[in-house]
């Protein structure tokens, strides 16, 4: 349905008609995006196997709309997968989830392209080797930020991918290994920074090992 035939409630609880930038906002993302579905391949090392998932994307729109402090939020379908998060785009265009729709937004992407760009980086890694990590970015793992500026700062030959990289999920490549350094989905406190590595064949396993001695 176009958005300017719905209406919403704002923080009072009022039913309102949504304001002229959500409309121009969810309108410009339903005829750019809405309808995009694709698959994205991941490999992870868990309890010592390796797990391999396909997941589907879909970025149509949902149905809700909210108040997000001077934005508004409105959700998407996103990732099919059973997961406690709702996906959302806000009006200045950064994407994020919430734990719950009206929840806090946290950014995962600062932009929709962004986000399929990481999706594409995440699929050309699939058939490299993972190293121990969550599999679900909500799911409970040690905060290794130090390790991943560790290993940024010694491993040489890793270029930032910009069209993938943002304030909260960036990526860095090389030949024979893949770092990508991102902040979880933390339904309370502060969001801790996950280290995602992966390497080809034994000279990207000896760059890591050197780069860890």
């Amino acid at each position: 349905m176009a958005t300017d035939f719905l209406s919403t409630r704002d923080r009072t609880g009022r039913t309102v008609p949504v304001p002229m930038s959500l409309v121009i906002r969810r309108e410009a993302f339903a005829a750019r995006f809405g309808g995009l579905q694709y698959h994205v391949r991941r490999r992870a090392v868990l309890d010592g196997g390796v797990h391999e998932v396909t997941r589907r994307w879909d970025l149509s729109l949902g149905d809700r709309m909210w108040p997000d402090g001077r934005e508004w939020c409105f959700d998407i379908v996103g990732e099919h997968v059973s997961s406690p998060v709702a996906y959302v785009l806000r009006t200045d265009r950064r994407v994020g989830v919430g734990f719950g729709y009206g929840d806090r937004f946290q950014e995962i992407a600062s932009s929709t392209y962004h986000l399929i760009e990481h999706h594409a980086l995440l699929d050309h890694v699939s058939h490299w080797d993972p190293w121990p990590g969550p599999l679900e970015p909500w799911a409970p793992g040690p905060d290794r930020g130090a390790i991943a500026d560790h290993l940024l700062a010694r491993i040489e030959g890793l270029t930032e991918a910009a069209e993938a990289s943002g304030p909260c999920n960036r990526w860095f490549l090389g030949a024979h290994v893949a770092v990508r350094v991102a902040l979880d989905h933390a339904g309370e406190g502060p969001r801790i920074r996950r280290l995602h590595l992966w390497t080809r064949g034994e000279t990207g396993r000896r760059q890591v090992r050197a780069a860890l001695t």
